[in-house]
């Protein structure tokens, strides 16, 4: 039960966060935005940030 609810929670914060890159300011494709998410998701979800959280954090790193 514990490994459904732990696919479940991945599922939705990789929709999520690549939910928000699609949309305005970003507008990225589809497929980058999943692809970035999941990215995203190995480096911050076990520090427990929420998806926007993961991408405001990260886009310090995109300016530089």
């Amino acid at each position: 039960m514990r490994t459904l609810i732990a696919r479940l929670h991945r599922r939705f914060w990789l929709r999520r966060a690549a939910a928000i890159l699609v949309k305005y300011p970003f507008n990225w494709p589809q497929q980058q935005a999943a692809s970035y998410a999941k990215s995203l998701y190995q480096l911050y979800l076990e520090e427990g940030f929420s998806a926007s959280e993961a991408i405001e954090c990260d886009r310090q790193y995109w300016e530089a």
